[in-house]
């Protein structure tokens, strides 16, 4: 037993033998995922309960890490409620095993519908790109600023990427995987001690690896990814342990350094680019301040939250960046104020 049971009050033990018979024996024509640390099988549970889960069964249960990060995904997904989370409905830890029963969600995954065509082959329109990060940003307010008494401690996700973002019914963002998890206590530093290095590369920050240490920016800078990846229809890719040459920052980067960012627009989406452009534009944009290399130059997420909410057409939206006499930290309020700004003056306008 990893721990004491009756301090789980939200979800429920179940017995292996009944994931057993809700997954086929986790028979492979139910397997549903693979990540890097179990796989994902489709199941239905048996009346009173009478619905489909996800089932993961981690690999290697008898390591100490693997452990470690399964019970700490139990006791903070059991302390977190919000709209914008995969919700942890059970666990089953057996005989060594380690397995974890969540909601399952219609429609897949973002990274599905980006690159495999989804559950239904159906592309993601802007909208529906757009609401899904805004629904992502949400989650990642809510573990950073809402989760617990926010002036002592806060959550670290460690992992977000595409994958990891399931689809509801319609197609809100639901962030999963919480295996990496970390609370954190504030202290003035803003950081964590140092730690092993361990996550997608591919999505993470560099000064985490350089380091060791982490932060809520390293939250920041793998959002900023994957609001790239979302407006792209690109994977980023690090070669080798390179981290600071991510392949899908240094090409965005380009473009936009020709003042041609909208060359990066995924090709699915060419038919809306007319309609959406200001858009996709400010998406690229706030992705690429999400991922500047020094940590307090990124976005605190409540910034990059009142960047994508706003509703309005600015020229500064496809301008606050390309003014190079102002930092990041220093050109986040500036468009925020000269967006309001713009906002006002068209209300008082109309007639």
């Amino acid at each position: 037993m990893l721990f004491d049971h009756g301090k789980i009050k939200v979800a429920r033990k179940f017995s292996y033998s009944e994931l057993v018979a809700a997954t086929g024996n986790f028979s492979q024509d139910r397997k549903i995922g693979k990540g890097s640390f179990g796989d994902v099988y489709r199941g239905l549970l048996p009346v009173p309960d009478l619905r489909e889960v996800a089932v993961k069964e981690m690999r290697q249960p008898t390591l100490k890490r693997n452990r470690k990060n399964y019970v700490h995904e139990i006791e903070t997904l059991c302390q977190l409620r919000h709209k914008n989370l995969l919700r942890l409905i059970g666990w089953c830890d057996d005989g060594g095993r380690l397995v974890l029963v969540y909601e399952l969600e219609p429609n897949g995954s973002v990274s599905d519908h980006l690159h495999d065509g989804g559950t239904s082959g159906r592309i993601l329109t802007w909208p529906q790109r757009y609401n899904i990060l805004l629904g992502i940003a949400a989650a990642i307010d809510y573990i950073h600023n809402g989760a617990y008494d926010s002036t002592k401690r806060y959550v670290l996700h460690r992992d977000i990427k595409p994958s990891n973002v399931m689809l509801g019914e319609g197609f809100e963002a639901k962030l999963g995987d919480f295996g990496l998890v970390r609370q954190v206590i504030r202290h003035g530093g803003g950081g964590t001690p140092r730690t092993t290095v361990i996550g997608s590369m591919d999505y993470m920050d560099p000064k985490y690896i350089e380091l060791g240490t982490l932060s809520s920016a390293s939250d920041i800078y793998s959002f900023g990814l994957v609001l790239l990846e979302v407006a792209t229809g690109v994977r980023p890719s690090v070669p080798g342990t390179a981290a600071h040459r991510n392949t899908l920052i240094a090409a965005v980067t380009e473009s936009h350094r020709r003042k041609a960012i909208l060359e990066m627009v995924d090709e699915q989406l060419r038919g809306e680019l007319n309609q959406w452009w200001w858009q996709m534009e400010r998406v690229m944009v706030t992705g690429l301040a999400c991922v500047e290399p020094a940590r307090d130059e990124r976005p605190s997420i409540k910034d990059v939250i009142d960047l994508l909410s706003k509703h309005e057409q600015s020229p500064a939206s496809s301008r606050y960046l390309k003014d190079t006499s102002m930092r990041p930290k220093d050109r986040l309020p500036f468009i925020l104020t000269r967006n309001v700004a713009l906002a006002n003056a068209r209300a008082t306008s109309l007639p």
